[in-house]
């Protein structure tokens, strides 16, 4: 019996077929774990760069209500933009100021901001925003006070469907009533 037991020093083909099998399995479900997280993250990458933008528009909209709280205007589609244009009208009703999104010459949406009319408007594009679609506002009038309502359309990484982003303005908030 012993004898037995001694003469029996390695491992057998088959014993070695199977530990080989299942170093190879388990490397595959590695490597194919590696890129799902991969391609995960560059999406989530992608969201996360279209948010900021849209957070960015976010403040840039916010700002151009709040120090224009009396004089600003929605143009419902207006022409050469992606949507709406918001401005700020003069007394006589010229439009001095403008925020629209437009689109440069490789097809991404800028948001401008235009001082002034005609040939004396200074044009600036403040921002790209890659995924922008479209900018729409309304304006919903109550007893005190005005809000403004800005929804901006964007899609990220090349997905079918498209998302929105809606916030409210109320220039007046935090003003004391009287």
């Amino acid at each position: 019996m012993r004898n037995k037991l001694k003469s029996r020093k390695g491992a057998t083909l088959a014993e070695l077929v199977i530990v080989l099998a299942v170093v190879v399995i388990a490397a595959g479900m590695v490597v194919s774990f590696s890129s799902m997280m991969h391609g995960a993250q560059g999406i989530s990458n992608a969201r996360h760069e279209a948010l900021q933008d849209v957070r960015v528009a976010e403040a840039l909209i916010e700002s151009f209500i709040e120090n224009n709280a009396d004089k600003v205007e929605i143009e419902k589609g207006g022409a050469g933009s992606k949507g709406d244009i918001l401005y700020t009208a003069a007394d006589n009703g010229d439009k001095e100021s403008f925020i629209k999104l437009g689109s440069d010459g490789d097809g991404n949406a800028l948001i401008y901001v235009i001082q002034g009319e005609g040939e004396n408007s200074d044009i600036k594009p403040v921002i790209s925003l890659k995924s922008a679609k479209s900018i729409s506002f309304v304006e919903e009038k109550g007893t005190n006070d005005t809000l403004y309502y800005c929804t901006i359309t964007y899609s990220v990484a090349d997905a079918p469907h498209s998302y929105t982003y809606t916030f409210c303005v109320n220039p007046y908030a935090g003003e004391g009533g009287t």
